[in-house]
């Protein structure tokens, strides 16, 4: 009896580490974006962020200049769900645990890079690299999950996961959008409709 209550436990357990992202207890869902106005959100750089019609809207300034949209609040442990759709050519990002004046990390919103498309994980170099490019839909909207527990960082794109990497450099800090330098990317636009997250 007591080796199968101990077999049990086990079982218990190791479940309960596997969905560890999902076992939120009494932790509440928040909505980062209202869909009304940025209210929560703060800017760095002079990219140009609209809300319209629900959706939030992230492209270069008429002088062509980038940017950062990122939250006033800070997220340690976290699920983070994210809607987003990107008008190509175009090179963005989500941020998070992005400390204030700290680079943090960004899982990529790519196309035709030669070493990662969207959904690897970057922080001054790619930390993992996702080329299966059939994930990701070019020219629809895209669900992404970032699940950050300690110094483990997971990231599930449309169902299928794409990150599972342990890193502990950055532990806390900010969510957010980038708008990329270039002339080429003039005509982007990053498209988000929704951002929720859960602490955990």
């Amino acid at each position: 009896m007591k080796r199968n209550r101990t077999f049990l436990m086990c079982i218990v357990l190791v479940a309960m580490l596997t969905c560890q992202c999902r076992s939120v207890g009494t932790k509440q869902s928040i909505h980062l974006f209202n869909g009304r106005d940025l209210t929560g959100w703060r800017q760095t750089g002079h990219a140009a962020w609209i809300v319209r019609d629900g959706i939030l809207i992230g492209s270069q300034d008429a002088q062509g200049r980038p940017g950062d949209l990122l939250t006033e609040g800070e997220y340690g442990d976290f699920r983070l769900t994210v809607v987003f759709k990107m008008v190509f050519p175009g090179n963005s990002g989500i941020w998070f645990r992005k400390p204030a004046g700290e680079l943090g990390y960004q899982m990529d919103i790519l196309e035709g890079h030669p070493e990662s498309m969207t959904g690897g994980i970057w922080s001054g170099t790619f930390l993992s690299r996702n080329k299966d490019d059939s994930i990701f839909n070019r020219d629809g909207w895209n669900e992404v999950e970032i699940c950050a527990t300690g110094n483990r960082i997971r990231v599930t794109l449309n169902g299928t996961k794409v990150a599972d990497i342990t890193e502990d450099k950055y532990s806390r800090g900010a969510i957010g959008f980038q708008v990329h330098a270039g002339d080429e990317f003039r005509n982007m636009k990053i498209m988000v409709k929704e951002v929720t997250i859960t602490p955990l």
